[in-house]
């Protein structure tokens, strides 16, 4: 990913002071075209903007939105601009703008620090007496959190994203990736086990919860098929249905309203997976590591673009022979390479060791 540059982040200026001259050099280059001399030839290529992209709260300054909270607090619902929209968004002057779906839907933040994070604190009971219809008492939480960690030492590192934590106790260190990790895998298991037993498998509850896990599942795949879309609708119809009816009015807020849009957004963009933000977010993490200035930080974040930029140059132009490689034709349907080996914990156990887990009744029920 190439970095243009790092907006001063006091939020109380205009940030298009900052986007109109890059919106402007993008309408030329959408008329003009970019050319480009390389050893192949000559080439003249246009460039468009297709996607804008962010948090709620970051997408909410580049449409001049005045947020949820408003009395149409939804930016992709059709709203009266006088009411939602305080003046006319910059990006409609661009080409290949279209509308709502413009400005995307950020998985990594929509559903791992939002929608999960605040269907823990459901769960955990974070809210008191109100209506949350599914609850678990503060041992079964601890209970999760403990199988969580004694797990991590029979889980690989290297197929998953994030890091399981123990969530009972460390939900605040957890980050969106850690998040989207316990909606696919711990929600469905671990909770959804202390969930059967307080409720029962088949209560509307917990099936409603599994819809959510359903659905968000199959929105966060990198491939996305017709019927999968058409899933992640009925699933979506299950879960809306029963907050709308069951839940607190206050505990639906925006996050769980925007998955209605999801299917909306794939049809339109594809796969979330495709624009996420989480290598927005890894960019982020390193230039804050390297950013010391407190006196001078916009020649110091300047320094640090250029330097990256020469780096990444540097890859492509001179290490690119050592870069390539060629495939045989054997190998046309074989995976060019495996994982690393991992070197896991060891444990001296035997076969009665895992009566315990009731393994055999875990095999018929999921």
């Amino acid at each position: 990913m190439t970095i243009v540059a790092i907006i001063p982040g006091d939020h109380n200026g205009d940030l298009f002071l900052f986007l109109i001259p890059l919106l402007n050099e993008l309408r030329i280059l959408e008329d003009g075209g970019l050319k480009v001399i390389c050893e192949d030839g000559f080439f003249n290529f246009k460039v468009h903007l297709l996607l804008a992209s962010g948090d709620i709260i970051g997408v909410q300054e580049l449409i001049h939105h005045k947020g949820h909270n408003s009395d149409y607090g939804c930016r992709q619902f059709h709203i009266k601009t006088d009411f939602g929209i305080v003046k006319k968004n910059e990006f409609v002057m661009l080409k290949f703008f279209h509308g709502y779906s413009f400005f995307g839907l950020n998985e990594l933040h929509l559903i791992g620090s939002n929608v999960t994070k605040r269907l823990w604190d459901i769960i955990s009971g974070q809210y008191g007496n109100l209506n949350t219809t599914f609850k678990l008492h503060s041992s079964a939480c601890s209970a999760i959190g403990k199988v969580i960690m004694e797990s991590n030492a029979t889980i690989p590192s290297g197929i998953f994203e994030g890091i399981f934590r123990d969530v009972s106790q460390k939900a605040g260190h957890m980050r969106s990736v850690d998040w989207i990790m316990l909606l696919q895998c711990i929600v469905p298991t671990l909770v959804f086990e202390q969930l059967a037993e307080t409720y029962g498998a088949y209560s509307e509850q917990v099936e409603a919860l599994m819809s959510l896990v359903i659905r968000c599942t199959l929105a966060l795949q990198w491939k996305i098929y017709a019927n999968d879309v058409s899933a992640i609708q009925k699933y979506l119809h299950t879960w809306d249905l029963h907050m709308k009816n069951n839940v607190s009015n206050n505990l639906y807020t925006v996050n769980f309203h925007y998955l209605w849009h999801i299917h909306e957004i794939i049809q339109k963009l594809g796969p979330l997976r495709g624009y996420s933000t989480q290598s927005a977010e890894r960019s982020i993490g390193f230039f804050k590591k390297h950013i010391k200035s407190q006196v001078l930080p916009g020649p110091n974040n300047g320094k640090i673009i250029k330097r990256q930029l020469l780096m990444h140059n540097f890859q492509r132009v001179h290490l690119m022979d050592e870069l390539e490689t060629v495939l045989e034709d054997g190998d046309a349907y074989s995976l060019d390479e495996y994982p690393d080996i991992e070197l896991w914990d060891w444990k001296v156990m035997q076969l009665e060791d895992f009566d315990h887990l009731n393994i055999e009744r875990y095999i018929r029920q999921y």
